[in-house]
């Protein structure tokens, strides 16, 4: 039953489903936490429903170029006018930046054995991060989760065998 789930994640689709489906689970699940990961949609959104989802989410996650993208649709930077959420923003092998109440927290990437194929690193990014909030761990330690589990990923050849 949705109204149990503590932890959500609305992921690349239609603007228009995951507006949708964010409202209704929110809805239903007012005291969930909502992690908005628009992916490579976010050139599909509008001002308006990419500002209705951040406004849904409590952790809104993008890559770098998504965030630059981001950036452009809002006509601003939402580090610095959307102090109530928490931003995320991951950089590969510069690890990510954490935005949460004006503050700045970089946490680094986690350095692999080798790299074969970074085909689904942000997906087990999102996965560690996912599973340390789930466990009661700090955002800054699910987000170490994140990169470490990233880092396995992309040690081996496509995220479909991983």
């Amino acid at each position: 039953e949705l109204r149990q789930v503590s932890i959500a994640i609305f992921s690349p689709g239609t603007p228009n489903s995951i507006l949708k489906h964010m409202s209704e689970f929110r809805r239903i699940s007012p005291d969930a936490i909502v992690i908005f990961d628009p992916g490579q949609e976010v050139y599909n959104f509008s001002r308006k429903a990419l500002n209705k989802c951040i406004n849904l989410s409590n952790i809104f996650i993008v890559n770098e170029k998504e965030y630059l993208e981001t950036k452009k649709i809002l006509g601003k930077d939402p580090r610095k006018d959307i102090i109530n959420k928490i931003i995320i923003e991951t950089k590969g092998e510069k690890g990510s930046t954490v935005f949460e109440k004006g503050k700045t927290i970089n946490v680094p990437a986690i350095r692999p054995r080798r790299v074969l194929d970074i085909t689904g690193a942000g997906d087990a990014y999102r996965a560690g991060l996912i599973y340390g909030l789930s466990r009661g761990f700090s955002l800054i330690k699910a987000c170490t989760m994140g990169a470490r589990l990233a880092s396995k990923n992309i040690a081996y050849f496509g995220c479909q065998r991983y």
